[in-house]
């Protein structure tokens, strides 16, 4: 789903290059598939200190929408959520 300003922008660089809409619209969304792909593939499970993060690409800066980004505090916090659903599935699942 493409906010209303996007597809006005969307409309407007379409006549101006004298491209369909659904390229320009392809062109636009592939920075979030791309964006998409890089998070998805970060080993959260393998970054155990806050200098293995700053290795990693994990800031993105999105035209109009701002910077994008994770810190060594947000993942932190992610390993621990994950920890303690994991630990409540096991203590469910009779596993312990």
């Amino acid at each position: 789903m493409i906010n209303t300003k996007f597809k006005y922008k969307i409309k407007e660089i379409s006549r101006k290059y004298n491209l369909p809409e659904s390229v320009v619209e392809d062109v636009f969304n592939s920075q979030f598939k791309c964006f998409r792909t890089i998070v998805e593939n970060i080993p959260i499970k393998e970054i155990t200190t806050e200098e293995e993060l700053n290795e990693l690409k994990t800031t993105f800066c999105f035209k109009y929408l701002g910077k994008f980004y994770t810190d060594w505090r947000k993942i932190k916090y992610i390993k621990k959520v994950t920890e303690i659903k994991n630990n409540k599935l096991n203590k469910d699942n009779g596993e312990d």
